[in-house]
């Protein structure tokens, strides 16, 4: 492979993970502040779920999915310690949320692709 493309590949890959990561990290305790009694073994059942919708979805769809759970674990941890936290702010965003950050994504490549055509233009 050539070295280049090797390095994006391995970087493509290591955002990959870490925003799976970030996703189990965020369910995992929305789960843990919020279950009920006898739902301590759910936990995986509710990730498997939302993975299997994940994947039904388009790209687009998963990575503004992504994309807002990256954020938002940046801003719930780090150097925070859990009793520290707000965890009613910890949980997976919405659909409306999603969309949201769809056409949001979708804005900025239009917006870039025109100052790329107008730069090409020059």
């Amino acid at each position: 492979m050539i070295p280049g493309v090797e390095r994006a590949a391995a970087h493509a890959a290591n955002r990959r993970l870490r925003s799976r990561i970030a996703h189990l990290r965020i369910q995992t305790i929305s789960h843990y502040a919020r279950r009920g009694g006898g739902e301590s073994n759910q936990q995986w059942s509710i990730i498997d779920e939302q993975l299997v919708d994940l994947r039904a979805r388009p790209a687009l769809y998963q990575r503004a999915f992504y994309k807002l759970i990256v954020q938002l674990d940046a801003a719930m941890f780090g150097e925070k310690l859990y009793a520290d936290m707000d965890v009613e702010k910890i949980k997976t965003p919405t659909e409306e949320e999603v969309l949201a950050q769809m056409d949001l994504m979708a804005q900025e490549r239009l917006n870039a692709t025109e100052a790329n055509n107008e730069s090409g233009e020059e």
